[in-house]
């Protein structure tokens, strides 16, 4: 896939499902052998990874996701983004990374690690 393709891709997937709340996007941009391993090496499928969004997206209104970063080398993504929203009263940032794994057009692996940072308030 070209480089603008894969970024297009990431980009979509990402405000999609994060910002957006459309889950459908996961069973279109990942392989049905999908999978993902976290920062705890769970690991999940497509199933999970909407049951995570959908629970994180349930307990804060404001949830958004900022991609930084977009490094493509041939099938393989690293992404970095920034995970930001109130929590119980609290303003929290997860700054995070995915490497994913992509063949014929789809998502088929993909590691995330991310940090939360507890705020009383937004940033100004």
């Amino acid at each position: 896939m070209a480089i603008d393709v894969i970024k297009a891709m990431v980009m979509r997937f990402f405000d999609e499902q994060w910002n957006k709340g459309n889950m459908d996007v996961i069973d279109e941009l990942c392989a049905p052998n999908f999978t993902f391993t976290d920062a705890m090496s769970v690991q999940g499928g497509r199933d999970e990874l909407k049951r995570r969004i959908v629970g994180l997206r349930a307990i804060s209104s404001d949830l958004h996701i900022n991609v930084q970063e977009i490094i493509t080398e041939e099938n393989r993504v690293a992404i970095r983004y920034t995970l930001v929203g109130t929590f119980e009263d609290r303003y929290s940032i997860f700054p995070g990374a995915v490497f994913a794994h992509i063949a014929n057009g789809k998502f088929v692996e993909y590691w995330f690690i991310d940090k939360e940072v507890t705020l009383d308030q937004p940033p100004t």
